[in-house]
């Protein structure tokens, strides 16, 4: 499962309480009705976690494509990374640092919000 982290203190960060039918580990990325949240801890199968879904900026996996900081960032769940390219992939957020083809991990603001 791709991972995320945290780069923001915990002040902004926005939560909502969700029961996974999966076990997560801490900083786990899933997608539940169309927002991408993060785990805040380990959570065994259908036990009751908190989930980052805004406010937080973070580190995470990417796409192999250039990304421009300011474009909207989608999660891409079939490759389970970021991407600039909108397709079938769902709309989480802002790129807030530049990074090229070949970097591993790019820096972006979860905004689940842009959403509604």
């Amino acid at each position: 499962m791709a991972k995320a982290t945290n780069l923001t203190d915990s002040l902004r960060t926005k939560t909502l309480k969700y029961t996974h039918t999966a076990a997560v580990a801490e900083d786990d990325i899933i997608l539940l009705g169309g927002r991408v949240l993060i785990a805040f801890d380990d959570y065994l199968a259908n036990a009751e976690g908190v989930y980052v879904h805004g406010g937080e900026r973070v580190e995470a996996p990417k796409a192999a494509v250039a990304l421009t900081s300011g474009e909207t960032a989608y999660w891409d769940n079939g490759a389970a990374n970021f991407t600039n390219v909108v397709g079938t992939n769902t709309k989480c957020g802002i790129f807030v640092e530049d990074k090229l083809g070949g970097d591993a991990l790019c820096v972006l603001e979860l905004d689940n919000s842009v959403n509604y």
